[in-house]
């Protein structure tokens, strides 16, 4: 691993011993640990225009007796083209007080943009496919609806992302028993994340809130810095006041639909971008090759009049233009607007030349009768 990435994010010590500490801690789907902006719901991970890659940890304690808990390490990321991905290590809990090593998983996870408008997108995936496990494979299939980057509130500095969608397996159902049968049983599914301006210089923090069919999980996602953040939540929330509780006191078995402390860290890095060739000299050469970073302009098209390639993988640049194709858009809207205006009060006008006429005409016939 490149030493300047050490030095430059002495943190990223403090990420790695977390995700080591995964593999001696002991819920197949730890919160985080899928490819998502929100808890356990499906939704979009990141920009679809910014290739980024992902790596963390988290943890989800059921019971502070023994400090029970499931824990997994993941990977994860998305291709400009918006296929998304990822890979999760996973512990089980523990059981009861019988159960002394829990059995672990290595699950893939896929899913893919098929339609986009603006901010409308529909994503079709599939997770939880197990690599190698002893427990019954129960596939996470769901398709879902998603609308990212809507600016709200009166300064419109909170930016929202909802999910909702319909899915079967482990998607809507988690069960912290890994002997339980699988269900296949679908359900909808419903997510909100809301990114706030606070610590804006670090990304921002996120509010969570995700309903997966059976229930209902809050949390928060902290950036220490642009690439370092923190994430917390209480999944199963609607069970919260059988915290740090066993279903059977004798044997120490916990409930399968458990309220759990979730925590973990994540770090975030992406390739580095090439700069855009500088102008040396007043010779320019209209030739371009495939990699170069183009900015198209059509004139035809009011909505998106500013485009740029596949090349242009700068989230910043590519962010640049969105904003810009949204100005057009709002000042087209507001000519628009004006125009319908304009032809208003030439009308009104019109009438009120017609009414002064109308009374011109009465004067001249009474000043003829009068004579």
């Amino acid at each position: 691993m490149n030493k300047k990435l050490f030095a430059k994010n002495p943190l990223i010590f403090i990420l790695l011993f977390f995700l080591l500490q995964a593999f001696l801690m002991g819920n197949t789907r730890v919160a985080f640990s899928r490819p998502s902006a929100l808890i356990r719901t499906p939704s979009l991970l990141i920009n679809a225009q910014e290739q980024e890659y992902h790596v963390g940890f988290s943890n989800e304690l059921i019971n502070t007796d023994g400090f029970n808990s499931s824990s997994s390490i993941y990977f994860k990321s998305i291709s400009n083209e918006g296929f998304e991905y990822g890979i999760a290590y996973s512990s089980h809990a523990n059981i009861n007080a019988s159960t002394q090593n829990p059995p672990s998983d290595l699950s893939l996870h896929f899913n893919k943009k098929i339609y986009e408008a603006e901010t409308t997108h529909i994503n079709v995936g599939v997770n939880d496919i197990l690599y190698s496990s002893t427990s019954d494979h129960e596939l996470s299939i769901y398709i879902s609806l998603l609308n990212s980057g809507i600016a709200v509130g009166k300064k419109k500095k909170f930016i929202l992302q909802t999910a909702l969608g319909f899915g079967s397996g482990k998607v809507n159902y988690d069960s912290h028993n890994y002997q339980d049968n699988a269900s296949h049983r679908a359900r909808f599914f419903f997510g909100i994340n809301m990114k706030t301006p606070y610590r804006a210089k670090q990304g921002g923090v996120d509010v969570l809130f995700d309903f997966d069919g059976s229930g209902f999980h809050v949390g928060s996602i902290i950036p220490i810095n642009q690439q370092l953040d923190f994430k917390a939540a209480i999944t199963n929330f609607q069970n919260i006041g059988n915290f740090n509780t066993y279903e059977e006191k004798a044997t120490k078995t916990i409930f399968s639909d458990a309220t759990a402390i979730t925590f973990g860290v994540g770090f975030k890095f992406k390739e580095q971008s090439k700069p855009p060739p500088k102008i040396t000299s007043q010779k320019i050469k209209f030739a371009t090759e495939e990699k170069d970073c183009l900015l198209i302009h059509t004139r035809k098209e009011h909505n998106n009049p500013i485009a740029i390639n596949k090349a242009c993988d700068d989230y910043a640049l590519n962010q640049f233009v969105v904003n810009i194709n949204e100005d057009f858009v709002t000042l087209h809207d507001s000519i628009k607007l004006i125009e319908q205006e304009v032809e208003h009060y030439t009308l009104a006008n019109t009438a009120k030349d017609y009414e002064i006429k109308t009374l011109q005409d009465s004067i001249n016939m009474q000043y003829l009768k009068q004579r």
